[in-house]
């Protein structure tokens, strides 16, 4: 059995890739992206000491790969008869619809990010009384470390998208047409310095919060960033 787990929510991804490992009391982990197709072969072949079934749960094996679709039917050919295999693959990123065919329905676990989190990214902006409460609509549907994850990613976008174009990260050279204007309306808010300053708030809050010095808790501290704004 191959599982396939991924999606662009990577926080409810994660958790659910960590709850089935857990649920496996001799399931071995393995980091993909430095493993290859043969090495993984013969993880699957090795017999085991204390089970006659083998799980073994992979993390971002298929993305590290250039014909992850291929390398996905390998794998299928090579456990075709092997009935006592358990084969779970995490991705971080979302997988391509192609490559999603190749699992049965029931195989593959998709963790989408709640459309509510884009409304309430893109109404990010300063005298919006609005924010706290939206944010706190938001948390119905996650958790505060992701949508905080994600706010740090709107001002870096917002702040790499008031510089000219030459001077833009990949991130924002990835976007598509309509999402690029949606930032550069966004960005008109604020001004250039306030842009940097709030960045700045949020790596504070971000490295206090990690490295266990945050005097309120993350969703305190994130209601007070969006107060402040």
């Amino acid at each position: 059995m191959i599982e396939l787990i991924h999606g662009d929510d990577i926080v409810s991804s994660r958790n659910y890739f960590i709850s089935k490992k857990n649920e496996y009391q001799d399931a071995t982990s393995y980091d993909g992206s430095e493993l290859l197709l043969d090495a993984l072969f013969q993880i699957l072949q090795s017999d085991s000491l204390f089970s006659n079934s083998k799980d073994i749960f992979l993390e971002n094996f298929l993305s590290s790969k250039k014909d992850s679709a291929n390398l996905v039917k390998d794998l299928f050919m090579f456990l075709k008869d092997k009935k006592q295999v358990n084969l779970f693959l995490w991705e971080a990123t979302e997988q391509s619809k192609t490559l999603i065919s190749l699992f049965d329905r029931n195989s593959v676990k998709t963790f989408k990010t709640p459309s509510i989190i884009f409304v309430f990214l893109d109404n990010i902006k300063p005298g919006n009384t609005n924010s706290v409460s939206f944010f706190h609509n938001v948390l119905k549907n996650t958790n505060e470390d992701f949508v905080f994850a994600m706010i740090i990613r709107q001002f870096r976008l917002l702040l790499a998208i008031s510089y000219p174009p030459e001077r833009n990260i990949d991130e924002v050279k990835r976007l598509n047409p309509w999402q690029r204007e949606k930032l550069i309306n966004q960005a008109r808010y604020f001004k250039l310095e306030e842009l940097k300053k709030n960045y700045e708030k949020l790596y504070e809050i971000d490295f206090a919060y990690k490295s266990g010095q945050l005097t309120f808790s993350l969703l305190q501290a994130i209601d007070i960033f969006l107060l402040d704004l």
